[in-house]
């Protein structure tokens, strides 16, 4: 996002880290991990800590501090937290050095074919002009669409349509309780209809590696066996 790219994983350390309460605010959050990471060791071990506790931060922040974050923070929380193998950002780095290699950050506005080729439009950030050029390929990697009501795709729709399920308030993804119980249109609980992992990301934020949807799995079983 922005133009930036993910920074190098470091290390596999993790520094505990855990918040002092009361940190209501975003600020006050941010101070405190910035603290935590100055005191000894590598950022990338406070990094590794906080992700830990992610989801518990994010659900004592209030709505007005999440949309807050979602507009500040998101893309630095992003290269940090989803960081990669050190030789790949090298190899990053070397082509960006021998100019094999350009991020632009800016805002995509047009794409045309033109024969074999694909003529791009674009506006860079903080300016006014428009620049364009023609490449052989162009690949959408801006990952999943998070705003649901937006869906294409059958089932979300009908959900929609019947008022089974309805958005998250921040558009990410489906409003539902921490357990993964969807909320209704009228906010309501809907009986015998969950969910985990991404569609619920607006609720808990961290909760699409592998290891977020595993524990997810085992909660959400052991509660629809104590409700069976």
């Amino acid at each position: 996002r922005r133009g930036r790219l993910p920074l190098a994983w470091g290390t596999q350390a993790m520094a505990s880290f855990e918040a002092a309460w009361p940190a209501r605010s975003l600020r006050e959050l941010m101070r405190q991990v910035r603290e935590h990471a100055s005191a000894g060791g590598s950022w990338q071990q406070t990094m590794n800590g906080v992700r830990v506790q992610a989801r518990t931060l994010w659900m004592q922040l209030s709505s007005a501090e999440q949309a807050r974050f979602l507009r500040h923070g998101r893309t630095l929380w992003s290269i940090h937290r989803h960081r990669i193998p050190d030789p790949s950002h090298a190899r990053l780095e070397a082509l960006q050095q021998t100019g094999r290699l350009a991020i632009v950050a800016g805002r995509l506005e047009g794409l045309c074919q033109v024969g074999n080729r694909v003529q791009a439009r674009w506006r860079r950030r903080g300016q006014s002009g428009m620049e364009e050029a023609t490449f052989d390929l162009v690949i959408n990697a801006t990952g999943p669409e998070s705003r649901y009501e937006r869906s294409r795709d059958p089932l979300l729709q009908q959900l929609f349509a019947a008022g089974h399920v309805q958005a998250h308030p921040l558009g990410l993804g489906l409003d539902a309780t921490a357990a993964g119980e969807l909320r209704a249109a009228d906010g309501s609980i809907v009986p015998r209809l969950y969910s985990l992992g991404a569609p619920i990301q607006g609720v808990l934020f961290e909760c699409t590696a592998i290891p977020d949807i595993r524990d997810a799995a085992q909660d959400l079983a052991a509660l629809l066996c104590r409700r069976l």
